[in-house]
C-alpha cells in the first residue's frame, strides 16, 4: 500500500494459511476507544490487535461494563508491526466480563477489533477500535 499519510492495515487470521477479514485505517493517532471487549462472554471472545506506526508502547485500559474496578495492561509494540492483545489470557480480566477498553500508545497506532465464537454458525466478526 502505498499513501499520502500515514495508514494501518491489519489481516486478522483464521489460519495459519486463511484470512477472516482485514481492516484499514487512514489518520490513525495515539488513541482509540473499543466500547465492548468480551472474556468468555456468552462463548464470545476478544482479541485486539495492534498496529503500530510510530508507537513503542501501549496502554490499554480495560473498564468492566457493569461493577469492578479498571484495569491497566501495557504492552510493548513495534513500528510497523502488529501485537495481538487476547482477552482470553490477559491477566486481571474476569471471564464472563465484558470491558471497554481505551488504549493509549506513545505515538500513532490503529486497533481493530476480533470477536469470535466456536458454536456453530456465523462465529466471526471485527470492527476497527474508534481514534480519538
Amino acid at each position: 500500500m502505498t499513501a499520502a499519510q500515514p495508514i494501518a492495515a491489519v489481516v486478522l487470521p483464521n489460519s495459519d494459511t486463511l484470512a477472516g477479514a482485514y481492516n484499514a485505517l487512514v489518520n490513525p493517532t495515539a488513541k482509540s476507544y473499543v466500547p465492548v471487549a468480551q472474556r468468555a462472554f456468552g462463548g464470545w471472545s476478544t482479541s485486539i490487535w495492534i498496529q503500530s506506526i510510530s508507537a513503542t508502547s501501549a496502554t490499554l485500559t480495560f473498564t468492566p461494563i457493569g461493577v469492578g474496578a479498571a484495569v491497566p495492561v501495557t504492552v510493548s509494540l513495534v513500528a510497523g508491526q502488529t501485537t495481538k492483545v487476547d482477552l482470553a489470557t490477559t491477566a486481571g480480566l474476569a471471564n464472563g466480563q465484558q470491558y471497554a477498553v481505551v488504549i493509549n500508545g506513545n505515538g500513532q497506532l490503529a486497533a481493530t477489533v476480533q470477536e469470535s465464537n466456536p458454536a456453530p454458525g456465523d462465529g466471526l466478526m471485527m470492527f476497527e477500535g474508534f481514534a480519538q
